[in-house]
Order: C-alpha cells, then structure tokens, then sequence
C-alpha cells in the first residue's frame, strides 16, 4: 500500500509515510474471523475506512471447491511462474477473485523430492515472488534446495497479485516545505495524509477489507492444494 517515489526517504517525506500507514490503520473495521473460537491477529492492511461494509464470516476451507493446478511457466534463470485465482471475500467464494502471482524454484534433486515449501517474507508489503527469486538460493541450504520446491507469492494486495494502489507520491497532498517543526506545518502534514488516506480508501474500497491476515492464510491454504500438496 506503500506510495513508491525515487527518491530518498528523509525529513517530511518520512513523517507522511509513517502518518499516512497510523490513519489507515486507525480509518479501518476488524476483519472477517477466521472459522474457529479462538482469535485471529490481523495487520494493518486489513481495513477498511468505515464507508466500507464490513466482511460476513468466511466460508470454512473444507467446504471450498479444490484450486485447479497452477500451470506453470518458464520465467528466466531457473525459475517458473503462475498465478492462482482465489476469492476475494471467501465468505462468498462464487464471488470476484483476486489474481496471486506465484513463482517456483524447482527441487535440485527430484528424485527425493519432498514437497513444497512456500514461503511469505512478511511485510506489510514485502513481494514473495521478489523474495524466493533474490534469495531463496542464498538463504536456503543446499539439502533443502535438493528437496523441496521453494514456492513464493506476493499476498493479495502486494506487488503483481492484484493489488492497492494509491497514488505514485505524496507530492500532490502535501506542499515539499512542509515541516512537522511548527504547529502550521504539522496541521498541513495531517491533513496531507488524512486527504491521501481517505482517497486510498475510495480507490480500494473493494478490495480492503479482505486483505487481513485470516484472508492470507486461506490463500496459503489453496496455494498448497494448488501445487499438488
């Protein structure tokens, strides 16, 4: 959900950012809980500003139609790449999906393959499928890189999955004098961030409330019967 400028990060810059990531966290209903008692963190990412209705309690995984198989795709230096369409409200899954783009790091030693090991660097924000094509040989030892499949995806609004988008840069909002050093230059700076806060809400409006931790562990799940685990 991060707006992405050249630029260095420093000064006001860095104030919007952090200001702008507390009104969409605090602009934002709960999630939709996941099929059990016991309760369910959620990140920031999973809000919704209040124009936005909130989530009925999700589908249980067990009565969701299996995934078809990814099909998969050379991407370059050893690497394969799908996607994988999923509900974007599992509480209606005949409902609209999002598209997750995966990639694949293949068993160096097919023959005692185990499985699948999917893998999510966290975040909020964090591209998996940049993650296992970066450093997925580096991080992972040699035993494990022989036998399982290493699996990224970026998470339902991240990256090349359908994603949030806002807007380019904070330019717009926030005049590049502003400075939270005086009371005036603090007031231009939240009301900079409320405005662009406020408009991420709009623009998103259908898609935030179903970017909630519960909503990227069922994703993980279809990920897993998706590549034949």
């Amino acid at each position: 959900m991060r707006s992405r400028d050249p630029r260095p990060t420093s000064g006001w810059r860095f104030a919007v950012v952090t200001l702008v990531a507390a009104l969409v966290a605090t602009a934002c209903g709960s999630p939709a809980p996941l099929p059990s008692p016991s309760a369910t963190a959620t990140s920031p990412a999973s809000a919704a500003s209040s124009s936005v209705a909130t989530p009925h309690p999700a589908t249980p995984l067990a009565t969701l139609a299996p995934p078809p198989p990814v099909s998969w795709n050379d991407c370059g230096n050893g690497f394969e790449c799908g996607n994988l369409d999923v509900p974007r409200d599992y509480a209606d899954p005949g409902g609209p999906v999002v598209r997750l783009v995966l990639i694949r790091l293949r068993a160096s030693d097919p023959t005692h393959r185990i499985g699948s090991l999917v893998v999510n660097p966290g975040g909020p924000g964090g591209s998996g499928v940049d993650f296992v094509r970066q450093e997925a040989s580096a991080i992972f030892p040699p035993e494990i890189l022989a036998r399982f499949d290493i699996v990224g995806f970026d998470p339902r609004g991240v990256g090349s999955s359908t994603p949030v988008h806002c807007l380019d840069t904070l330019d717009h909002f926030v005049p590049r004098d502003s400075t939270a050093a005086t009371p005036t230059g603090l007031a231009d700076l939240l009301d900079g961030a409320k405005a662009f806060a406020q408009q991420c809400g709009q623009r998103n409006a259908d898609l935030l409330p179903h970017l909630s931790t519960a909503d990227v562990a069922r994703d993980l799940d279809q990920i897993r019967a998706a590549v034949g685990d």
